[in-house]
């Protein structure tokens, strides 16, 4: 009798555990979807009161098993802060692995209690490779129905991929990296039309580079972008900055113009 008592209690623990995680992915969902979105990877973070996404340096689960047990990055830290955490997981860089082989590196990271994931990266692919870019969204989706999941994509939008982050993925960060050169203004534009005509450009961000130039340097081209991302694609709701050498003044000044463009009633920069 002790026993069955005991197995009830285990079993009812599991139940209330599993009910609390889904809970918790379903928010960090529930919560990112209609905010303007300011997205920053960088370590300086200090001063940014208007981040609603990190990507840099994130992790989850017991502080005890982590190397230095700092909780500053912790994905909990940030949720206590209303900013949502995305942790790290391999896209391109580990594909010719299996396929179950890829997605466990995947399942790993949410076993560990991840919540939020984001993919680094995704890019166009032979159609076998797209195949099971493609397969593995599909069955990470299908085992974490509540998991919030976001890609890097590099390059122009294909339209397999367009199509599975219209089905699989909460958030899309296009890679657009460059200064100010046709090439690139091409590439937003051709990238704003597929994701328009692939019904994800809701869902879509551009993620803009901030140097590790001046501030005074890069400013003038930064703003041209945001510029015309606000003008060409207002239907994108919001923007991501991957900053991983650059200054505090040039996040800060990033985040300043961010603001001015994204958030709605904010005041000029």
């Amino acid at each position: 009798m002790k026993s069955l008592t005991i197995l009830r209690i285990s079993f009812l623990w599991i139940v209330i555990c599993a009910i609390l995680f889904s809970c918790a992915g379903h928010a960090v969902r529930e919560k990112t979807i209609n905010k303007p979105i300011i997205l920053f990877w960088t370590r300086n973070v200090e001063g940014l009161t208007h981040m609603t996404h990190i990507a840099k340096g994130v992790w989850a689960g017991d502080p005890r098993k982590h190397p230095d047990g700092n909780m500053l990055n912790h994905q909990d830290t940030w949720m206590a802060k209303g900013v949502t955490p995305l942790v790290w997981a391999g896209g391109v860089c580990y594909i010719d692995e299996s396929l179950d082989k890829f997605v466990e590196r995947w399942r790993k990271k949410i076993r560990k209690g991840a919540r939020a994931l984001q993919i680094d990266e995704y890019m166009p692919q032979s159609p076998m490779v797209t195949a099971k870019m493609v397969k593995a969204l599909e069955m990470i989706r299908r085992e974490y129905p509540t998991l919030y999941l976001a890609v890097w994509h590099g390059g122009v939008l294909t339209e397999p991929l367009i199509s599975a982050y219209a089905k699989y993925v909460d958030l899309v960060i296009l890679e657009d990296y460059f200064t100010d050169n046709p090439l690139g203004w091409l590439l937003f534009s051709v990238n704003t039309q597929r994701a328009r005509k692939g019904h994800i450009i809701d869902k879509t961000i551009f993620g803009l580079e901030i140097s590790a130039e001046s501030w005074e340097a890069q400013k003038r081209y930064l703003d041209l972008q945001m510029k015309w991302i606000k003008a060409n694609a207002p239907e994108m709701n919001g923007i991501g900055f991957f900053a991983p050498k650059a200054d505090k003044t040039s996040v800060l000044g990033a985040e300043k113009l961010a603001v001015h463009y994204f958030a709605a009633g904010s005041p000029s920069p």
